[in-house]
């Protein structure tokens, strides 16, 4: 885990069920502020307590690309789980406004998504149709 501290370019993060206390929180204390690209952190069913929660939510406050990060199973406090869950969801919708604005941008409403999002034209083209847009 201590390389994921140097690495701009992960996507997804699974530690579930690894024995997760507040050392590995504090590497992703570090490591989440420089992740442009990190969309997904799987940190259930770990021994998290409020302090290594409240880390992690502090480094969600200045990730703007994580939009799930999963918290079952734990032992931090619900006020903090539900912080991070709102701070996931305005990234969700920052994200979601992005391909919309790219989609709206381009020839025929079709621009291509926004640079740093990851996300391939198809993909971006697929949520704009599943959400109405044409």
């Amino acid at each position: 885990l201590e390389g994921c501290k140097f690495n701009a370019t992960l996507g997804r993060l699974n530690l579930s069920c690894n024995d997760v206390h507040t050392e590995v929180s504090q590497v992703l204390y570090t490591m989440l502020p420089k992740n442009g690209s990190l969309t997904d952190l799987d940190l259930s069913g770990n021994a998290l307590d409020e302090p290594a929660a409240r880390l992690v939510r502090a480094a969600v406050e200045v990730n703007s690309t994580l939009r799930k990060v999963d918290l079952r199973l734990n032992k931090a406090e619900a006020d903090t789980v539900a912080a991070i869950d709102e701070l996931v969801k305005r990234n969700e919708l920052a994200y979601l406004r992005s391909l919309r604005r790219a989609q709206e941008g381009g020839a025929a409403g079709m621009g291509p998504p926004p640079p740093g999002t990851g996300v391939s034209r198809q993909e971006s083209l697929r949520v704009g149709t599943a959400q109405g847009g044409s």
